[in-house]
């Protein structure tokens, strides 16, 4: 995992503000944002974590994702143009414009 993206999942996780490069973390009263190149690529709002590849599905996005997921023991796969969170054996399909909700 890049540098960046471990010190923006920790400020994420923290409820804190972060800015490096082309990422940042937002934290406000509503919840904590995980922005790249300024689209929004995760969410959470108390315990409620969802993420979304923004409509892009390129290497930094699922990078940053990653991080994100792999604090809930899951990651990102691609298969056949395809991006599914996995969790163990178990694949979920992500739409590029939609959010999916990783944790309650």
């Amino acid at each position: 995992m890049r540098n960046i993206t471990e010190q923006a999942t920790q400020a994420f996780f923290e409820g804190r503000n972060f800015k490096l490069s082309n990422t940042e973390v937002h934290a406000d009263c509503t919840g904590v944002y995980l922005k790249l190149f300024g689209n929004l690529i995760a969410k959470r709002v108390g315990e409620r974590v969802s993420v979304s590849l923004a409509g892009y599905n390129t290497s930094t996005t699922k990078e940053r994702l990653r991080g994100i997921l792999n604090r809930f023991n899951k990651t990102l796969v691609t298969k056949q143009g395809k991006v599914f969170i996995k969790a163990n054996k178990d694949l979920q399909e992500i739409n590029i414009n939609e959010f999916v909700i990783v944790s309650r």
